[in-house]
């Protein structure tokens, strides 16, 4: 039976610097990992709240990505 073993978390923030001419905004990003397993999305924001104090653009969504190894 296959097994799946969480091996890493990270989230990515994007920030929006500006808008495109078609009024969508212009975003860019930033992956952090070694994130908590078990970080609970409050505290995932809070991180992203404290980050955003100390950069230039404000965030615009935060997701959190995690990798498993699969195993037989």
């Amino acid at each position: 039976m296959a097994q799946s073993l969480l091996k890493e978390t990270s989230i990515k923030l994007y920030f929006q610097n500006g808008v495109k001419e078609n009024g969508d905004p212009q975003l860019i990003s930033k992956t952090f990992n070694l994130v908590k397993a078990t970080a609970a999305p409050d505290q995932i924001l809070q991180a992203a709240d404290s980050i955003e104090s100390i950069v230039k653009f404000p965030v615009h969504s935060v997701t959190k990505h995690e990798s498993y190894d699969i195993t037989r």
